[in-house]
């Protein structure tokens, strides 16, 4: 059997936080496969991938620090989740325990220590397709310092999931990205067509847009019975569980746990649940956040929408979900909704602070 698809089982606690050259299990030419059962116990880390820099379109050697070189590489974020641009045996993205799974089942580990990279990065993993992970702790600080538009997919859990479950999971530790970066969460930075249910995280989380405190960035997917507490800033798309929750995803009986507080500082829409919803909805769910956003330049484009559930609301179904916490904004406000389009949105309570 492969080793790459074998079946693995911790049975003590590892200590790789010394080990210079391990940057996780997997790579996109021989992803991990396997089964990994951690049997409770732990494994630190010491992963250090920051390198601020950023390659051009070409696919030479050299590196390009240009502006107009990072917006020509941003510009396809969204068509492919990984940049045509990025070198795939590069070590300074997919970091985590395993960088990169494919058909793989991890469970009942836990990470320590700290996990560093440009991006696609997560305590567990880095980037996982048709994986699933159940009964994780992630207790590793996950952070990035890198000012390309690229930069992010980043989680306490893992970085992206594709087709992928995680479940019964926890993040207790900081996910620290500053700079120019998106798709940051306390579980995972990014879910496409995948599951996450009965998750929590812990911690503060801060980076640029799309920021969730349990996913960055959620495309046709489901989130079900999580919750997240801390503190979450950053500037574009900002909610207790979702920064985007669009194309068909679901949340419901998610909960925003009193404490937490979102500071939207000079860009638009945030919300006590998700920042922006589209084509999406958010059902049977409870938030105490106090969302505020704030005016950083009096030009600031396009105008904030900040609400006690959802900041923007297009297309969107907004029902019985209770809101606790405060909302401040600048532009359009609502303790519901910040802003709404063809959106259903009926039988949510608020209580006033």
């Amino acid at each position: 059997m492969p080793a790459a698809s074998a079946r693995y089982r911790l049975a003590a606690d590892l200590d790789l936080s010394n080990v210079d050259t391990f940057f996780g299990l997997g790579t996109f030419d021989n992803p991990f496969a396997g089964t990994f059962y951690g049997g409770g116990y732990s494994i630190r880390l010491g992963i250090n991938r920051n390198f601020v820099s950023v390659r051009p379109w070409s696919f030479d050697d050299q590196y390009d620090f240009t502006e107009t070189a990072v917006r020509a590489m941003s510009r396809e974020r969204y068509v492919r989740p990984v940049p045509m641009w990025w070198d795939e045996d590069d070590t300074t993205g997919f970091v985590g325990l395993f960088r990169v799974t494919d058909g793989a089942t991890i469970s009942n580990v836990t990470v320590e220590g700290e996990v560093r990279g440009i991006m696609f990065a997560g305590g567990i993993v880095g980037y996982a397709r048709n994986t699933t992970i159940s009964n994780a702790e992630n207790r590793a600080l996950i952070t990035i310092r890198h000012w390309d538009d690229d930069a992010g997919r980043i989680g306490g859990i893992a970085g992206f999931i594709e087709n992928s479950t995680i479940i019964n999971s926890t993040n207790r530790a900081n996910v620290d990205t500053g700079y120019i970066s998106y798709g940051i969460g306390g579980i995972s930075g990014v879910a496409f067509n995948s599951e996450i249910i009965g998750s929590t995280s812990i911690g503060n989380i801060s980076g640029d847009g799309h920021i969730g405190g349990i996913v960055g960035e959620a495309f046709n997917s489901y989130i079900r019975a999580s919750s997240a507490s801390g503190n979450i800033t950053g500037r574009v798309s900002i909610g207790g569980i979702a920064g985007w929750a669009v194309e068909g995803t679901t949340i419901t009986d998610v909960e925003v746990l009193p404490g937490m507080s979102i500071l939207g500082e000079g860009g638009w829409n945030h919300g006590g649940i998700v920042g922006n919803l589209w084509d999406s909805s958010v059902t049977h769910s409870r938030t105490h956040a106090d969302v505020t956003a704030v005016i950083i330049h009096v030009w600031d484009w396009p105008p904030s929408s900040t609400g006690g559930i959802a900041g923007a609301a297009w297309g969107a179904t907004v029902t019985d979900n209770e809101v606790w916490g405060t909302v401040h904004g600048y532009d359009d406000t609502g303790y519901i909704v910040g802003s709404a389009a063809n959106s259903y949105i009926a039988r949510n309570t608020v209580h006033q602070p």
